[in-house]
């Protein structure tokens, strides 16, 4: 796996949340998304992304008109956008996929400063995209097993001294 410059990854984090904190609608070309497969620096990948507008699904979806591709990206407010047809992906697969391998994963290892996600404990248990030590805590050891404690049982004395054990019934065991 390359390296990969830690500034310029909490850059395009910030870029991703701080626009949805605030409420502001950023669209993005899903084609520009490519140009961070082409190992560009990626502050260079995110300028593309936020320069182009997803005007051109309206070539590709003939039963969508081009007005409302452009209303959509150019014009309208997050008000008026409830009216519109929005884009589709249906290309987009949004299940998790692992740092490491790349392949989509059910349950996995997350870093909490950077959110890299794996499908393994890394070696030595260090983030691949950030380098902070993993905090799996007692992961992996095997749970620590109590046994019960027995009950003592006490041997009481009759009054006719026969030294058995009492048991919780006063009855005898019903026969059938």
């Amino acid at each position: 796996m390359d390296a990969v410059d830690v500034s310029e990854h909490y850059e395009v984090t910030a870029a991703e949340e701080t626009p949805s904190l605030l409420s502001i609608i950023i669209d993005t070309n899903p084609r520009a998304w490519a140009a961070l497969d082409d190992r560009l620096p990626l502050s260079k990948a995110v300028a593309n992304i936020l320069v182009f507008v997803n005007a051109h699904l309206a070539f590709s979806n003939a039963n969508q008109g081009l007005l409302t591709y452009l209303m959509f990206g150019l014009i309208a407010d997050t008000e008026a956008r409830q009216f519109l047809i929005a884009p589709t992906h249906d290309t987009i697969d949004f299940r998790a996929a692992c740092f490491c391998h790349g392949s989509v994963v059910d349950t996995g290892f997350v870093c909490s400063i950077c959110l890299s996600i794996f499908c393994e404990i890394p070696q030595n248990a260090e983030c691949l995209t950030c380098g902070t030590q993993l905090a799996l805590g007692k992961y992996g050891s095997k749970p620590a097993v109590v046994a019960r404690r027995k009950k003592k049982r006490v041997k009481r004395v009759t009054n006719g001294g026969s030294g058995r054990d009492e048991t919780a019934s006063a009855t005898g065991t019903p026969r059938p």
